[in-house]
């Protein structure tokens, strides 16, 4: 299902205004680890596993519409995978080989 069509169904999970914990996570590298502070609107997508067949479906769409997503607002777009950050990174890769500005993350350390 494209983003779009799904986002008027979705109902937030966490209640408008609320604050999210920063949180240490990983993206491109098992050895650095960076904070993240959400602010804004920002959308984020939990993945059982990278490389699934399901999940390999569902994420282009967010990674094709992400000026969409800019255009109303959101500040990041990210997508946290259980898997380790060599996984994700390659996943990424994968999903998008000439690059995207969506996060992919793993290893929520805080």
């Amino acid at each position: 299902m494209a983003p779009e069509a799904s986002l008027a169904k979705v109902k937030p999970q966490i209640a408008a205004g609320a604050t999210i914990p920063a949180v240490s996570v990983k993206e491109d590298a098992a050895d650095k680890s960076s904070t993240l502070t959400l602010k804004g609107k920002n959308v984020i997508i939990g993945v059982p596993g990278a490389f699934t067949t399901p999940c390999n479906a569902h994420i282009p769409g967010y990674i094709d519409s992400y000026e969409q997503f800019k255009a109303k607002g959101v500040s990041e777009i990210f997508v946290v995978a259980v898997n380790d950050t060599f996984v994700t990174k390659a996943w990424k890769e994968k999903l998008a080989p000439n690059g995207t500005r969506t996060i992919f993350t793993s290893e929520v350390l805080s």
